[in-house]
């Protein structure tokens, strides 16, 4: 399988001029993994994105984004804030799996399908890319078939509840606030 690895501290984003990271253990009821914090003090420029014909900025000078990597499910969560601390977006990375590289910096390899949610919209992202990396043979059907049952199952829960993610989020990334 050729799949992109991502990591947490974001090593090459170019776009960020400077930064700081941290990474803690969380183990709660509902969440056992790894929590980081990117704090992206100076950007080159914004980062914009279109979800539904809306232009959302999601990268900015003191914007700071938190990421959730679960030990046993199939997504990465980054919580993208910005400078007053509001939710601007909530984007799930499908994935294989999360774990830590060598230097204890959670990544995951990413199985192309997103999920973005924001208070007011949601949408599954990518579905042509997973589609063509199986024509491809970069993945197995049954990684596809993993993928979309991820994303759906996230799609799911979520769906109409998204005053409970941000709570169950603050809850999580507490001892990174």
């Amino acid at each position: 399988m050729t799949l992109k690895h991502k990591l947490a501290n974001r090593p090459s984003w170019s776009r960020v001029l400077e930064k700081k990271y941290t990474c803690t253990r969380v183990d709660m009821d509902d969440f056992h993994g790894y929590v980081t914090r990117l704090d992206i003090i100076k950007v080159k420029k914004p980062l914009y994105v279109l979800m539904h014909r809306k232009k959302l900025k999601i990268a900015d000078d003191h914007y700071r984004w938190f990421m959730l990597f679960p030990d046993e499910d199939h997504y990465s969560l980054t919580v993208m804030m910005d400078e007053n601390d509001e939710i601007v977006q909530c984007y799930f990375d499908i994935v294989v799996k999360n774990e830590l590289n060598e230097d204890g910096i959670p990544g995951f390899d990413d199985l192309y399908l997103d999920v973005v949610f924001t208070k007011d919209d949601n949408i599954l992202l990518d579905e042509e890319d997973l589609s063509a990396a199986l024509r491809k043979g970069d993945v197995s059907p049954d990684t596809a078939d993993l993928a979309y049952f991820s994303a759906l199952e996230i799609q799911r829960k979520v769906e109409g509840h998204y005053a409970q993610l941000v709570e169950w989020i603050f809850r999580c990334i507490k001892d990174l606030l």
